[in-house]
């Protein structure tokens, strides 16, 4: 027995080492397995903070378009009296207008008056005061237009109280 006792021990003591170098190898594969998250972590964070500096500026530019594709066309059946919104635009010099030749009065307008002094010493301001000058044009072109398509839904509202129906409050006149 007695020299059953040292090869337990051995065994024993060989058995605990190798036990503890299972413990090491764990402890190390644990380590790695942290450490790639830690990196994965970093990634992670490094994409959600590129979202969050690209993210505003895309959703502003895909609002804005959607918005624009949105908005009512002002086209009717043209009647003889009021011109068309897009034909009556003045468009800046060297721009193409609608039918695709270039548009002459916005030339002729630049060597007018102020505007000429201005494009000598400024030339983007003097686009820039053509451009506006266009989009005034163009919207009050567009006026007679939204005034007709008014009146027509003030009739129809008009033409509602004449029938036995509810209606919001908000959309009944006031008589006087």
């Amino acid at each position: 027995m007695a020299e059953d006792s040292p090869v337990r021990e051995i065994e024993n003591d060989s058995a605990d080492s190798y036990e503890e170098e299972e413990e090491e190898e764990e402890e190390e594969e644990e380590e790695e397995v942290v450490k790639a998250l830690e990196v994965e972590v970093k990634q992670m964070a490094k994409s959600i903070l590129d979202y969050r500096q690209t993210l505003p500026d895309q959703l502003k530019k895909s609002l804005a378009t959607l918005l624009v594709a949105q908005r009512p066309s002002l086209v009717e059946p043209i009647e003889e009296d009021f011109p068309s919104p897009r034909t009556s635009q003045t468009l800046v010099p060297g721009i193409l207008g609608p039918a695709g030749s270039a548009n002459q009065d916005g030339a002729e307008s630049l060597e007018s008056g102020k505007v000429a002094l201005l494009a000598e010493d400024d030339p983007e301001t003097a686009r820039k005061i053509l451009q506006l000058k266009a989009k005034v044009s163009s919207n009050v072109a567009a006026l007679p237009i939204v005034l007709k398509r008014v009146n027509d839904c003030i009739s129809k509202i008009d033409n509602l109280g004449t029938y036995d129906a509810n209606l919001f409050p908000g959309f009944k006149r006031k008589k006087m």
